[in-house]
């Protein structure tokens, strides 16, 4: 089972420098979970995109209603958020010897209830999955010493 966060689906369903590695993490997947946190992060950052102008108002629409599709379609598995996430989130965030920030402790929080590998370009949630014992896709060499900023 793959959970995908927002740094690997946004480049999927947008054509960017990392499209092509965030399509080959995932390569060969029948589904993929996402989170009600994944969504919020998706449509944002399209809102994001045609704000700054490398993304037309009707191409963001166009992603929105394939992404929703993809939903719809069981192809990506929405799992609700619940108040045991928060509190997973924090278990994690102590339990990691990586500084996480708040939406990324979320999102390992869903990857960990379901038993997940978590497919992510982010570096520090990456390190943080690493460090806690569960799998990333795709594979790199973890950072040294990775740290940051703990809010999201």
């Amino acid at each position: 089972m793959i959970y995908a966060d927002t740094s690997l689906l946004l480049p999927i369903y947008v054509p960017e420098e990392n499209s092509d590695k965030a399509n080959g993490a995932v390569e060969g997947a029948e589904e993929l979970l996402i989170s009600d946190l994944t969504v919020a992060e998706l449509l944002v950052g399209l809102a994001r995109k045609v704000k700054l102008g490398s993304l037309t108002t009707e191409k963001a629409e166009q992603v929105r209603a394939v992404f929703e599709q993809h939903m719809a379609e069981g192809y990506l598995q929405r799992i609700p958020l619940s108040g045991h996430h928060s509190e997973a989130a924090g278990q994690i965030a102590f339990q990691s010897p990586v500084m996480l920030r708040t939406l990324d402790a979320i999102h390992l929080a869903v990857a960990v209830e379901h038993a997940a590998t978590i497919a992510t370009l982010d570096v520090r949630l990456s390190d943080a999955a690493r460090a806690i014992g569960v799998e990333v896709l795709p594979y790199r060499t973890p950072s040294p010493g990775t740290q940051g900023d703990a809010l999201g």
